[in-house]
């Protein structure tokens, strides 16, 4: 069985490597290689982890490994669709077993990442197979683990603005892969009114907001009554 990690991936990669490891019962057997250990007998004659190829198969059969999948160019165009759900992803991991000598390991996984690691959350690419148990907000979660790197230009705004922006921008990008484009848009219009318009709205009284672009019609209910 793999012990250290030792193929230094992108975030998006490790996160989706762990994930299989989870659903294969190997991730407690996963840790990071530290080089500051190497010498020591025990650390060496661990197994290592040294390439990850993970590869990615749609409903028609057709194969491909992640690097060369047809995803589509989404930088800078949030109108781009997400790509297809795939129907298997499994990831070939090499490994140097301790005595030097060295083998394959397989994992199914159901999350894959294409396109670039370090990219901005609108670039992201998420594969995910069609029969996957990843609920929207767990696969935010990845994102952020995998995406999430905050600006420290003078301009920028402070982090924990960037985090909430990002952690919806993850949310509306998840649930539309995973649930489909109008809950996605649904979920964008309760954050935005949660965040920018909730607390115009007087304890005690129903706000009904109605939109059909350019209209806009609110009603704003009667106060309750008090006993």
């Amino acid at each position: 069985m793999p012990g250290a990690l030792n193929c230094d991936p992108e975030p998006p990669e490790a996160q989706a490597l762990w994930r299989a490891a989870g659903r294969a019962g190997l991730a407690e057997r996963l840790f990071e290689a530290d080089r500051r250990l190497e010498g020591y007998e025990w650390y060496d004659r661990l197994d290592r982890i040294t390439g990850i190829d993970t590869a990615i198969t749609a409903y028609d059969g057709e194969t491909w490994r992640l690097r060369d999948f047809p995803a589509p160019e989404r930088k800078d165009a949030a109108g781009v669709p997400l790509p297809t759900r795939p129907a298997a992803i499994r990831m070939t991991l090499s490994v140097r077993t301790g005595d030097g000598s060295g083998r394959t390991l397989h994992l199914s996984a159901d999350l894959a990442f294409a396109g670039e690691a370090w990219s901005w959350i609108g670039d992201a690419l998420p594969l995910v197979t069609r029969d996957s148990t990843l609920e929207p907000h767990q696969l935010a979660d990845i994102l952020r683990r995998g995406y999430f790197s905050p600006s420290d230009d003078a301009g920028a705004d402070s982090w924990s603005t960037q985090a909430q922006r990002f952690d919806e921008d993850a949310l509306h990008i998840a649930t539309s892969l995973l649930c489909g484009e109008d809950s996605a848009l649904e979920l964008s219009i309760a954050e935005t009114v949660r965040r920018e318009i909730l607390h115009l709205v007087p304890n005690g009284r129903k706000v009904e907001i109605s939109i059909h672009r350019p209209d806009i019609g609110v009603v704003l209910g009667d106060p309750a009554k008090t006993p």
